[in-house]
């Protein structure tokens, strides 16, 4: 069964829900998970912009 077109990919939208929950803002890389706007496509997945803002997040919470 293929999804919708206009559908969003479920497992998209938490891990970008979660990285606000996490703290992170949205990013200005298209291919980020935290980018802004999320195309209408399935399977994307952290970015290493979404990385390196976890760790700047993880370094920033433990000083």
């Amino acid at each position: 069964m293929n999804p919708s077109p206009s559908a969003y990919d479920l497992e998209t939208v938490a891990l970008h829900e979660i990285g606000h929950i996490l703290g992170l803002g949205h990013s200005s890389v298209e291919e980020a998970i935290m980018y802004a706007f999320l195309p209408f496509e399935t399977g994307k997945g952290l970015n290493g912009d979404d990385i390196d803002g976890i760790h700047a997040f993880k370094l920033d919470f433990l000083y």
